[in-house]
C-alpha cells in the first residue's frame, strides 16, 4: 500500500498526522510480506549489477582493461622496488 503525502507545515503536524500512518502501514505486513520484499529486493540489485555490466562491457574493450590493469600493476611494483629494496640496500647493516 503506497501513501503519498504532502511535506508537513511543521514538525507537530508530521507527528500528529503522518508518522502514525506510517507506523500502522510497517506494524502491517506479515512475514509473507517480508520475505517478497526482500526477494524484489536481491531480484533489484541482479538487474542492476547485469546493467552495469553490460554498460561497462560497451565502453571498454577487454584488452584496454587488462592493459591498464598491468600497467598499474608493474609501476606499482617499480614504486615498491625503489622505495623500498633500492635504499635499503645502501645502507650498511650493523
Amino acid at each position: 500500500m503506497t501513501q503519498l503525502a504532502v511535506a508537513p507545515a511543521s514538525t507537530t503536524e508530521f507527528a500528529e498526522n503522518i508518522l502514525p500512518t506510517s507506523i500502522r502501514v510497517i506494524k502491517q505486513t506479515t512475514p509473507e510480506d517480508e520475505q517478497l520484499i526482500k526477494r524484489a529486493i536481491e531480484l533489484a540489485e541482479e538487474e542492476e549489477n547485469t546493467i552495469i555490466q553490460k554498460e561497462f562491457a560497451k565502453e571498454y574493450k577487454k584488452s584496454v582493461v587488462y592493459s591498464m590493469f598491468a600497467v598499474v600493476f608493474l609501476s606499482n611494483i617499480l614504486i615498491n622496488v625503489d622505495h623500498g629494496s633500492l635504499p635499503g640496500c645502501r645502507e650498511k647493516i650493523e
